[in-house]
């Protein structure tokens, strides 16, 4: 009725988008906006009947989940030459004031700046060996990776230098991971597709027990993401790497940028004496996505101990289990809401869809 009522307003212009209406072409308007109605009316039924999507419960479980951050708790990195490549907390701060060859600090101005006799990738890299190893000892990091990842202002960029895994999120630098969403054909699903789901380890040392994606990890240094893809393929679900010549495809990418609160003991003054300590850490991520379509009869195993389990779940389930829950990790939740976007089960009828779109990519993607 309201596309009836605006061609009316339109026909009885007399124009019809800038363009002079002959009255009798007006009941071929007419019927036409009236099949545009049933046929939408149609479109939007057989999408609500075989998905059920709250947009504003997806952007608050899901996306703003991944956009909680206050930058007031951290001091900006800046590399002569390169720019403001990271940034951190105050704790963390002074453990870099004890490599004044490598940084110096000013806690009046919030700077820490990389001397500028550090003028190559390979005198940056060499000299945060030290400083890496130091922040481990004194208790500010997680699991140690042994993996090195580009510390760099852009992914097209020149790296800077390369620093241990464990020490990006601490150093608030941009990191890059490859996510892929395992998905099985099956009509009589609802959306037509089935995702498989993994649940994390529980001696994992982020996010542990929580659901997974199929394969996903983190974009180290000389390494292509279609290729660290197909390894994180094959290492944590045991897919065999003729499945991804078949049936991966790269989908795009999200970014996110989210802070961490950890209370660690650190020895903060490296005097031998741990307290416990409130350390801010900073992912500032972009996640290249992929789609993996699976055959039927193929189910993943866990290889290498980051997942306990596979299960392959309907993708009403997989919306409602974010849309109604934490069980996801953050930016797992961020990748399948992108996920549904793409293959229109998300659409602009509902309310909220631009803003959802914009948020997926709405930081530091680049």
């Amino acid at each position: 009725d309201s596309i009836r009522m605006a061609a009316m307003r339109h026909v009885s212009s007399p124009r019809l988008l800038g363009v002079r209406m002959p009255i009798q072409r007006m009941p071929r308007v007419l019927a036409c906006a009236s099949a545009c109605t049933s046929i939408g009316d149609a479109a939007r039924a057989a999408s609500s009947e075989a998905i059920r999507v709250s947009i504003p419960d997806l952007q608050t479980n899901a996306v703003d989940r991944c956009l909680e951050y206050d930058m007031s708790l951290y001091t900006p990195i800046d590399v002569p030459g390169v720019g403001k490549i990271g940034c951190v907390c105050s704790p963390v701060a002074e453990a870099l004031a004890a490599h004044p060859s490598v940084f110096h600090v000013d806690l009046q101005t919030q700077l820490v700046t990389m001397r500028r006799e550090l003028d190559t990738f390979e005198k940056r890299t060499e000299a945060m060996v030290d400083v890496a190893n130091d922040l481990k000892a004194r208790g500010f990091l997680g699991k140690w990776r042994d993996e090195l990842f580009p510390a760099t202002m852009g992914f097209d960029d020149e790296p800077a230098f390369a620093v241990e895994r464990a020490v990006v999120s601490l150093l608030g630098l941009r990191g890059y991971g490859v996510h892929a969403n395992g998905l099985v054909r099956d009509e009589s699903a609802p959306g037509g597709y089935r995702l498989w789901v993994g649940r994390r380890a529980a001696d994992k040392a982020t996010w542990p027990g929580k659901l997974d994606h199929l394969a996903a990890g983190g974009q180290p240094l000389g390494l292509d993401p279609y290729v660290n893809m197909v390894k994180e393929c094959g290492e944590e679900a045991g897919i065999p790497p003729e499945l991804c010549e078949k049936g991966l495809h790269a989908a795009g990418a999200v970014s996110y940028r989210l802070g961490e609160t950890h209370t660690r003991m650190v020895d903060g003054a490296s005097k031998g004496v741990a307290t416990a300590t409130e350390v801010h850490t900073l992912k500032r991520d972009v996640l290249f996505v992929y789609d993996l379509e699976l055959p039927a009869d193929f189910t993943p195993v866990p290889v290498d101990g980051e997942v306990e389990s596979f299960e392959l779940m309907d993708l009403q389930t997989v919306v409602n289990l974010i849309a109604e829950t934490e069980e996801f990790k953050p930016n797992v939740a961020l990748v399948i809401v992108d996920m549904l976007v793409r293959r229109g089960i998300v659409t602009a009828e509902s309310k909220g869809y631009l803003k959802l779109i914009k948020s997926l990519r709405l930081i530091d993607c680049a």
